[in-house]
């Protein structure tokens, strides 16, 4: 039996706002169906989905529905959204929102069995990332119930210009387990679908047990993100020290010390441009 399972949209059942006009294929909501074909491009693609709206202007807007008034809100507000049908329902695990194009807009993550109420899924305020493709997966909150459907919030009002979304991959469980009832008699049986036996390897079904749950978990994030940090200024300390190397080294040698450089070599002429000139 399959435990984890991977699923991309299968259909678009309601949104707030496209960019792209009925009938079209360029900036629709309907371009969230799918597998990913974009990432890890970044920029902007008609074949994305897109809304209308983007910065604070459009608050300015004569047509722009007045705010209703909450003393104590619940949630960040939130500008439009998109429900996304998916074929198989699953006890969610994880939600990556392939985002192409200005990130940072998502606010809110529902998921509900179609027809069912909504649960909340993850909820946070919008946020201004680097100029790069990204997938967002957020940790969201372990639910007993099936889902087949999420409805995705966005407030893309801090932003210049227009965010983009290319597909959002749901995982989830075909069987109702959280992250924390896993069992080292389920890993171990979902493994040997797959031909690994763990009685073969060096690891104990606890240690796989344990390696699983920690990939699920929250800390994987902070982690990734120390090892990017950690990584980033170690080649620049690395970078330092060879250049100091390569300055003592010319400082005791005759001939100049020369670093070979990794850039390609453009021929504008094609391999003509290599042929000897000649004195005719």
């Amino acid at each position: 039996m399959k435990y984890v399972y991977e699923q991309f949209v299968e259909d678009v059942t309601d949104f707030s706002s496209q960019y792209g006009s009925t009938g079209s294929i360029s900036y629709v909501a309907h371009n969230m169906c799918g597998e990913s074909t974009l990432y890890p491009s970044y920029g902007d693609f008609s074949g994305s989905y897109s809304m209308q709206s983007y910065g604070k202007g459009w608050k300015n807007s004569p047509s722009s529905a007045p705010s209703v008034p909450d003393p104590h809100p619940l949630f960040n507000s939130s500008v439009d959204f998109i429900d996304l049908f998916y074929e198989t329902k699953v006890h969610p695990i994880r939600v990556h929102i392939y985002e192409i194009y200005n990130p940072g807009s998502v606010v809110r993550i529902w998921g509900c069995l179609k027809g069912s109420e909504w649960i909340l899924l993850w909820s946070g305020a919008p946020s201004l990332q680097l100029a790069q493709a990204r997938i967002f997966s957020p940790p969201i909150t372990q639910h007993k119930k099936f889902i087949n459907m999420l409805r995705i919030e966005f407030d893309q009002s801090i932003h210049e210009y227009h965010c983009e979304f290319e597909a959002v991959l749901l995982v989830g469980s075909t069987d109702a387990f959280t992250v924390e009832s896993l069992s080292p008699k389920i890993i171990s049986n979902s493994l040997l679908e797959y031909g690994i036996n763990i009685k073969e390897m060096s690891f104990s079904e606890e240690e796989i047990l344990s390696g699983i749950k920690f990939l699920l978990s929250d800390e994987l994030q902070n982690l990734e993100s120390y090892c990017i940090s950690e990584y980033d200024s170690n080649s620049t300390a690395d970078e330092e020290t060879e250049q100091k190397a390569l300055v003592e080294e010319d400082k005791h040698s005759i001939k100049p010390v020369v670093k070979q450089s990794t850039k390609k070599v453009e021929l504008h002429g094609g391999y003509f441009s290599m042929l000897p000139v000649s004195n005719i």
